[in-house]
């Protein structure tokens, strides 16, 4: 679907709805995607067989049950970029392909939970730029080797309130692999009063050429 300038797209309406991808045409902010005239949760379902990119805002209705959901199928990639965060806090799933997330440094592109994988086809976020993710999100992750759900930070630094496993299907990875030499900093904020487990792989990256160093920083 394409979005030239501010064209906005409700017809979601407390339905799912399955497109090809999201595409933005001209200018630095292109569209508006949102859960529109509901009082259900709407559910978008982006399934990408070639590269995409929208520069647009993703948003909840203005009701309160009108939550928009997200989930990222197809093995291409979809890029959310743009200069204004996204604010739908339905949760984020992908499960095939790369969610390349490139909005300016310290705007979120993903506002509520994010699941990544579920052990049946490799499953990648990507940090395009530093600080993506709100910091009250909580990621989980699942699968193992050429199937695993990944959180790649690329180079960049992230906050989050947790990392989690899908035991199950295995733990997923969080890793660097950025290409370059430098450090990325993961800090895992975990709200008082509560517990994640993550049994997956924590590392620098594949091992393939260069791949950065990954630090790691507990607080909360």
């Amino acid at each position: 679907t394409l979005f030239p300038y501010t064209t906005l797209f409700r017809s979601l309406n407390g339905n799912t709805e399955t497109i090809g991808g999201l595409s933005s045409a001209g200018g630095t902010q292109n569209g508006v995607v949102e859960n529109a005239l509901a009082s259900s949760t709407g559910k978008l379902i982006v399934n990408t067989t070639t590269d995409q990119s929208f520069t647009g805002v993703m948003q909840n209705g203005t009701g309160t049950a009108s939550v928009l959901v997200f989930t990222k199928v197809g093995a291409a990639q979809q890029t959310l970029a743009g200069t204004t965060a996204n604010t739908y806090t339905g949760v984020t799933t992908v499960l095939g392909g790369t969610l390349r997330l490139n909005k300016t440094a310290g705007v979120n592109a993903i506002a509520g939970s994010l699941s990544i994988g579920d052990g049946t086809a490799s499953a990648v976020v990507l940090l395009a730029a530093a600080n993506q993710i709100a910091d009250t999100s909580i990621a989980t992750l699942a699968g193992t080797g050429a199937t695993a759900g990944v959180l790649r930070l690329a180079g960049n630094s992230e906050t989050l309130a947790g990392i989690s496993s899908n035991a199950l299907v295995g733990g997923g990875v969080v890793e660097n692999e950025s290409g370059v030499a430098g450090t990325a900093t993961l800090t895992v904020n975990v709200a008082d009063s509560t517990t994640q487990a993550f049994n997956g792989v924590v590392r620098d990256g594949d091992g393939v050429g260069t791949d950065g160093s990954l630090a790691l920083v507990k607080s909360g």
